[in-house]
């Protein structure tokens, strides 16, 4: 069998680049197409069950941060070893953030000779920043995951001397364990899990990371005005507008009309107390939040008023989750999932909760609304701020509480959805 070599997160954790890696890795290897070795950055403490191919770390718990690069040399010298001048090299696969790692140590250490590298890339911005066409020109193949990536490729790497940009080859989930629960299973996680008695509460899911971008503190505020009724609706065109919130003084009065036709014949929206937010997000540290971009939810939640109503995993960390069969029930339990992210290369948990049966509210920008358009609400933006990374997309907050409040009191469209 020819030998591939994939490098990325670590296979053992819970983490979007680790679910891809180890699903190739493992698909390879139990079909007998490819003898699989996986280099892997960040291994947890605690490995789940050892995958079916060979696993090295690079990063042990116990070695010092700034020795990586030395690690991950040594390792792909030993893999490729035994590749001799005008043998045929080896095939390399980079998945994640840690590309130019990678091609800086092949470099330095004389290996490149010895290998093609792919990299498969899902590619949140566009267009890109000059510095990822430097990269990319370094490299033998790019597989985009979508069309949008394979267009932002194209773009970056016009008229230069570049890598073979691929077709898009998307990235899925296993539909065994991501699928629709039987009524019982799902409200038995309902009432065990998430203390749901009432079968009609509506019940919210965030599935993410809790950094910048994916915007948990959007989901909060959405969920917030839609919980609190701190909106109002409009009976000339039916959209919503929330209410002003300031971040000193807290939520203002109700708007006198309405944002998006101007009239005035508003009503304040419904309070629903019996609604709850389910984050599947880390609670970091202030110092890990510093790092990572991230929210200090659960005080956000108390200083909105809704605390009773959002719902945390306290247990959860970066890469430490729960077992693939328990963050699918979590999933198929909800009613909605919301992820108001302001880029998105993939956003594995849209697919993963679409597969579950539930309907989705996303951020109508980037590649997600590609595959996820046929089970989800695609709010529009209503700005496209452009930086150094890309352009990015804030969701309509409007529009995205009326995509709640119309799913709160539409099961059939719920249903048809997921």
């Amino acid at each position: 069998m020819p030998a591939l070599i994939v490098v990325g997160d670590h296979p053992s954790l819970h983490r979007g680049f680790s679910v891809v890696g180890d699903q190739i890795a493992r698909g390879l290897q139990t079909q007998h197409q490819w003898s699989v070795d996986f280099v892997g950055f960040y291994p947890p403490a605690v490995w789940r069950q050892p995958p079916p191919y060979r696993v090295f770390d690079v990063d042990p718990p116990d070695a010092p941060e700034d020795l990586s690069g030395e690690r991950l040399g040594k390792l792909l010298a030993e893999l490729t070893s035994d590749v001799q001048p005008g043998q045929s090299r080896r095939l390399l696969l980079s998945i994640g953030s840690q590309q130019s790692l990678v091609l800086d140590q092949l470099e330095q250490l004389g290996l490149r000779g010895r290998v093609d590298v792919v990299a498969y890339m899902p590619t949140d911005w566009a267009p890109l920043a000059p510095p990822t066409g430097s990269l990319l020109r370094r490299v033998d193949v790019v597989v985009p995951y979508t069309a949008f990536a394979g267009r932002a490729l194209h773009v970056v790497c016009a008229g230069q001397e570049t890598p073979r940009v691929a077709s898009p080859i998307p990235h899925g989930v296993d539909t065994s364990v991501f699928t629709p629960p039987t009524g019982d299973a799902r409200e038995d996680m309902r009432r065990r899990f998430f203390g749901l008695d009432d079968g009609d509460a509506l019940l919210v899911g965030y599935f993410g990371r809790n950094t910048g971008h994916k915007h948990p503190d959007r989901a909060l505020e959405i969920f917030s005005a839609f919980a609190q009724g701190a909106f109002v609706r409009c009976h000339a065109c039916w959209r919503v507008t929330p209410f002003t919130v300031d971040p000193v003084d807290g939520p203002g009065n109700a708007p006198p009309t309405c944002r998006y036709c101007g009239s005035g014949h508003v009503h304040r929206g419904p309070v629903n107390r019996a609604a709850r937010l389910y984050l599947h997000t880390e609670l970091p540290s202030r110092i890990e939040r510093s790092q990572s971009g991230g929210w200090h939810l659960d005080l956000l939640a108390d200083r909105m008023g809704i605390s009773d109503q959002v719902v945390f995993d306290r247990s959860i960390r970066v890469g430490l989750g729960v077992d693939e069969h328990e963050l699918a029930r979590r999933m198929g339990a909800c009613d909605v999932h919301l992820l108001p992210y302001d880029s998105g290369g993939w956003e594995l948990t849209v697919l993963e909760t679409g597969a579950c049966g539930v309907a989705n509210i996303i951020t109508d920008i980037a590649a997600p609304p590609e595959y996820a358009a046929p089970f989800s609400v695609l709010v529009p933006t209503v700005a496209r701020p452009f930086n150094t990374n890309g352009v990015r997309g804030v969701i309509d907050m409007g529009l995205a509480i009326q995509a709640l409040f119309w799913l709160s009191r539409d099961r059939s469209e719920r249903q048809r959805l997921g």
